[in-house]
């Protein structure tokens, strides 16, 4: 796969009223006010940001001095995860997807990216899938039409553990959690 800088937009399960798009990091493939105008013709309010900000300076120094300045027109919601790894904390990724989750429940529109876009933006988009409830091998062919999916064993472990047991995961028809 290739990295792409586009908003590529992620189907949720019916009856869940939010937005997820997918995207690399702002500003590391394209300018950075591209991201911004695509947030604003998007209507989207809350960043899911995979990287740290060491990685986000070296990577993408338009977004680290977006960031820095207070610029970012939306909500910043950061659970750093390394390259082509796995959360370390997994209870704590869980906690964070679950709010993730829960905003898309509510009905807010949110982006989710890592670096490239790729690994840990498919990685944690699927377990945003079975927090709100969508099949395993749906959410995995929704993702990977979107361009992104785990890229390392690691990954498909982690995304297949928490597939089998997501924790507080949302019904579709239910409230936010």
């Amino acid at each position: 796969m290739r990295p792409d800088p586009t908003l590529r937009p992620l189907p949720l399960p019916a009856g869940v009223p939010g937005g997820l798009f997918l995207t690399a990091m702002p500003g590391r493939f394209g300018p950075v006010e591209a991201f911004t105008a695509a947030l604003a013709g998007q209507r989207i309010g809350h960043v899911l940001c995979l990287t740290g900000e060491a990685e986000i300076a070296a990577k993408s120094p338009g977004y680290a001095a977006l960031l820095a300045g207070g610029g970012l027109p939306a909500r910043l919601h950061a659970h750093p995860i390394p390259d082509f790894a796995t959360p370390a904390d997994e209870a704590a990724f869980a906690a964070w997807a679950g709010r993730a989750a829960a905003l898309l429940m509510a009905g807010e529109r949110a982006v989710l990216h890592c670096a490239a876009g790729i690994g840990r933006t498919g990685t944690a988009a699927l377990c945003l899938l079975h927090l709100l409830g969508e099949d395993a091998a749906r959410a995995e062919a929704l993702v990977q039409a979107a361009g992104s999916g785990p890229e390392t064993e690691a990954q498909r472990e982690f995304v297949a553990r928490f597939a089998l047991n997501p924790p507080g995961a949302a019904r579709p028809t239910g409230s936010p959690a």
